[in-house]
């Protein structure tokens, strides 16, 4: 699972206000981490993240924190503010396309705290870790990817994270790394998404056999007689929904 991270210049910190460490105390909740021999799941409240940082650092890495992971998830956030405070143009090096104002969406929640981190966070942790990301969601049998654009699945690691069951913002992780195999079945037998924003292309651009096909690779239920194209179209959108 360990992944060796990539060099980078070594940052100038930026002290926060203490409200911001007090509010993230409180964020982060006494809840009891979840890992066996297969699976893992963060104690603290933003599991994105920490998911993330125990794939690239490894898991001994993350037990050796101790009682001071509040801490040090503020100082984490706030390397990757002043990584990209320095060249905020590498944000747009994914298969995100962002704005500059997302981009300033960004650098404000690396210096803010949050229950957990967003979507567009999650594009700052794919680049300044060089790590792509898979966000399953296994009932609905759909994913999102967020990678990098010059992408090579030969030399970049695929940090896959499940959506959990019962808890809408929680996410766990295999305590194994994810096999090539494993990847690969996901992305043939599940619909990816084309984005966090929005999960399908314009109508236009697919037939209704092939809205068909997905409505039948994400297993939704299309009851009795078919439905007209906008109509499918309509139920697959609403059915996509992230949560």
């Amino acid at each position: 699972m360990v992944q060796e991270s990539s060099k980078l210049e070594e940052p100038k910190y930026y002290e926060l206000p203490k409200v911001l460490v007090e509010k993230n105390e409180r964020i982060q909740k006494p809840v009891t981490s979840t890992s066996n021999a297969e699976w893992f799941e963060p104690a603290q409240s933003d599991t994105l993240f920490w998911c993330v940082y125990t794939f690239v650092k490894g898991y001994s890495d993350y037990l050796m924190i101790g009682s001071k992971y509040a801490n040090y998830e503020i100082e984490e956030k706030q390397k990757l503010f002043a990584f990209f405070k320095k060249c905020p143009k590498i944000l747009k090096t994914t298969n995100c396309k962002i704005t500059n104002a997302q981009t300033e969406e960004i650098l404000s929640e690396m210096v803010g705290m949050q229950e957990q981190i967003s979507f567009l966070g999650i594009i700052a942790l794919v680049v300044y870790y060089r790590v792509n990301i898979l966000l399953v969601h296994d009932t609905k049998k759909m994913y999102l990817s967020f990678c990098l654009a010059d992408d090579e699945e030969t030399t970049q690691k695929t940090c896959v994270l499940y959506k959990h069951h019962k808890y809408a913002k929680r996410y766990k992780m295999r305590m194994y790394e994810e096999d090539t195999e494993t990847i690969s079945t996901i992305k043939n037998s599940m619909l990816c998404l084309e984005s966090y924003m929005k999960p399908l292309r314009a109508i236009s651009t697919y037939k209704v056999s092939e809205l068909e096909e997905i409505a039948q690779k994400i297993g939704m239920e299309m009851g009795e007689g078919s439905l007209k194209k906008h109509d499918l179209y309509t139920k697959i959108q609403e059915y996509c929904v992230w949560q």
